[in-house]
Formats: structure tokens, sequence, C-alpha cells
């Protein structure tokens, strides 16, 4: 009879370790898959598209966004359909947009403050061309 006793409970022990092995093999998969949903979704910050004041999109624009309390600066670009994204802390932006060939567009003490993105475009004034301010004349 003390046979079965400790064999049952040996079943019942092994059991229970199973159990708990399947439980955290599924809570580290669920960790997992969460950590890659969320690194695929959008962040929060400012977006926007930069076209010519005919509608037409203007890629490879430079976008800068100055935090104007730290005053951190962040850079971004735009991409091939003029679309660009910054992800970015809450706060008061001062923007500014430039790309050759057109006026440099600026938007002063734009708000973040809300989580998602909020979308600001800028409709660029053909100008006088951007020059490289690191190039100098020896």
């Amino acid at each position: 009879m003390e046979n079965r006793s400790t064999r049952g409970r040996l079943e019942n022990k092994t059991m229970r370790i199973v159990l708990i092995s399947f439980l955290l093999v599924v809570t580290a998969l669920n960790v997992h898959s969460s950590a890659v949903v969320s690194s695929q979704r959008d962040c929060d910050g400012i977006r926007g598209r930069v076209t010519t004041p005919e509608g037409w999109l203007i890629p490879r624009a430079k976008i800068n966004l100055l935090n104007t309390k730290t005053k951190k600066s962040m850079n971004a670009d735009t991409d091939e359909n003029g679309d660009y994204r910054a992800c970015l802390p809450f706060g008061t932006y001062d923007i500014t947009v430039t790309s050759r060939g057109f006026k440099t567009a600026k938007r002063k003490a734009v708000k973040f403050e809300t989580t998602g993105s909020i979308t600001i475009d800028f409709p660029m004034k053909r100008g006088k061309p951007v020059t490289d301010q690191s190039i100098t004349k020896s």
C-alpha cells in the first residue's frame, strides 16, 4: 500500500513540475511576442509630410526638432515619400525643415503633450538653395 502511495505522490509531483514548466514557457513566449509587437507599433512623437506648394513630395529633406526647455535637438530626414517621423518625449519643440532649392520652413513652440503622434506637415516654398554651413572657402 505504501508503495502505491509513494508512486502517486511522485506522479503528482512530476505533473506539477511539467505544469509549472509549461506555464513558464508560455509566459516567456508571451513576453517576447509583446516586445516584438511593441517595437513594431508607431512611436510617440511628431510626424508629417514635406511637399512643394503644388503638393509634390520632397524626399531627403532635413528636419530638426529642438526641445525648447532642454535645448536638446533631434534630427530626422524625410523618406522617398516625403514623410518623416520623430520619436520624442513630451515637450515644446521648434521645428526647422531644410531642403535644397527651397526656403527654410519653421514652426515655433509646437506642443507635444499627448500619447500617440501629432501630424505637422510642411509645404515648402521655392527659394534660395540651402548651403552646407560646414563647407568654407580656404
